[in-house]
Order: C-alpha cells, then sequence, then structure tokens
C-alpha cells in the first residue's frame, strides 16, 4: 500500500482533530535522543536562568562591594586629611613646647645669675661676720680692688683670672694675727663642681704670687656631684651661715707649694 499525498493530507487533518496522537507519533517517528531534546533544553534553560540569577546577584554584591570599597577610600580619605592635620598640629605644639623650653631654661638662667648676684651682695656684706671666728679685720671686695697691690707678682693670665672670682676676701687669722690670708670665694646659687674647680685653681694663682690664700665656695645650695668633690678636694664651705673644712683647706694651702 503506497502513502500518496492525500493520504499525507488525512493524516495532518487527523492529528490536527486529535492533537493527542502527536506525542505518539513523535516517539516512533523521532529517536530516544532526539525526543530528549525539549526536557534537555527546559533543563540547560533553566540552568541558565539560574545562572542568570546567580549572575545578577554577583553583580549586585559587587556593585556593594565597589560602592563599600569607595566609601572606605573616602573614608581613609578623610583619615588622611585629618591625621595631617593632626600631624601639623603636632608639629606646632611641638615647635611651641621647644620655645616654651627654652624660655623656661633663659628664665632660670636667669633667675640663678640674679640669685647669684643677690648671693654675692649678701656674702660681701656678711661674709666678714659669718667668718669673724676665723679671721680679724676682714676686708671683702670685688676681686680688682685688692689684686692691684699684687699686679707686679703676677702674670697678665692670672690676673685677668682672678679678676673674674666673685668676691676676694683679705684678712689676719685670728689664731695668729700676724699673717694675712685671702680667700678665694665662688658664690653661686648652687654649687656645681665647676665652683669648686675655679675657687682652687684660682688660689693657686695666688699661693703661687706669694700669698696664703684659700679657696671657698659658697652657696644656698650644694650639688651632689659638688659634695663628692668637695669631700677630696681642701675647698673651704660657707652654706646657710656655716663654715665647713676650714682646718683642712687652711692645712693644706699654708704649706708651700710643690716644686715644678
Amino acid at each position: 500500500m503506497s502513502f500518496t499525498v492525500e493520504s499525507f493530507r488525512d493524516l495532518v487533518r487527523l492529528l490536527e482533530e486529535h492533537p493527542e496522537w502527536r506525542v505518539e507519533l513523535r516517539r516512533l517517528v523521532l529517536s530516544e535522543e532526539l525526543l530528549s531534546v525539549p526536557e534537555r533544553l527546559d533543563r540547560l534553560t533553566q540552568a541558565v536562568e539560574g545562572a542568570q540569577e546567580r549572575l545578577a546577584k554577583v553583580e549586585a554584591a559587587l556593585a556593594e562591594l565597589a560602592e563599600r570599597q569607595a566609601q572606605t577610600e573616602a573614608a581613609l580619605a578623610r583619615l588622611a586629611e585629618r591625621q595631617a592635620e593632626v600631624e601639623t598640629t603636632l608639629a606646632g605644639l611641638t615647635e611651641r613646647s621647644d620655645r616654651l623650653e627654652a624660655l623656661h631654661i633663659g628664665l632660670r638662667r636667669d633667675v640663678d645669675e640674679l640669685k647669684g648676684w643677690a648671693l654675692e651682695t649678701r656674702y660681701e656684706r656678711r661674709l666678714s661676720s659669718i667668718l669673724g671666728r676665723l679671721l680679724r679685720r676682714a676686708e671683702v671686695a670685688t676681686p680688682i680692688s685688692f689684686l692691684e697691690a699684687i699686679e707686679d707678682r703676677l702674670s697678665q693670665e692670672a690676673f685677668e683670672e682672678l679678676r673674674n672670682a666673685d668676691l676676694l676676701v683679705r684678712a689676719r687669722l685670728r689664731d695668729d694675727p700676724q699673717r694675712t690670708v685671702w680667700l678665694v670665694v665662688e658664690v653661686s646659687a648652687a654649687a656645681d663642681p665647676n665652683d669648686v674647680a675655679r675657687a682652687a685653681r684660682r688660689a693657686a694663682l695666688l699661693r703661687e704670687a706669694g700669698e696664703l690664700a684659700l679657696p671657698v665656695v659658697a652657696g644656698a645650695r650644694v650639688t651632689a656631684e659638688a659634695e663628692a668633690l668637695l669631700d677630696v678636694q681642701p675647698v673651704v664651705l660657707v652654706q646657710d651661715g656655716i663654715v665647713a673644712d676650714w682646718e683642712r683647706a687652711l692645712t693644706h694651702w699654708e704649706s708651700p707649694p710643690a716644686s715644678p
């Protein structure tokens, strides 16, 4: 039996009238792989839709992340700006602190100088009475008043050194009124090792000129370093109207200087 065009048309008409036959016809005509194509396309479509949905979520997350990154960068920029402002402020504060420190040092130096001058005036007026039990007819004056009398026995260097002493005292020893003694006095609000060394050095210059001379340090207070030096140096200390180490200094300085 041959299959004609009319037969095909009748088949088409019957399939149109009975759509349920189409599934069976496809099963008979098509292979299993072709029959599974629509289902596979559906799954693929679902997978693509799922991927698109996930991609949309990823893009949204990336957009949110980019926004947050932009916010973070803006915050970091503001932080860097504030840090720069803080550093500028700190630099200004440091500069002001340095100026204040320099001002404080200068004021302290000025105060110490004023205290030193006040002490020099005080000791110039009171030293003869403080040393009254040890000396007779004590004369206290600035160095130049006394040095001219022995200038011919001093080198130019020794003269210049001695004229920088704070005070000179010229007196007679109470225990030996025939002997004249000189005191080279360094006055300081806070006596330090430099004061001790200067007094000893200047007393040695007078000793070389043939005079009995004792180094004296007078101050409102004495640094720990100066106290340690005074323990080994034969230097008289006058503090708060009290005289210390007189006998030790006198014994040392009245002996003839060692030969060079």
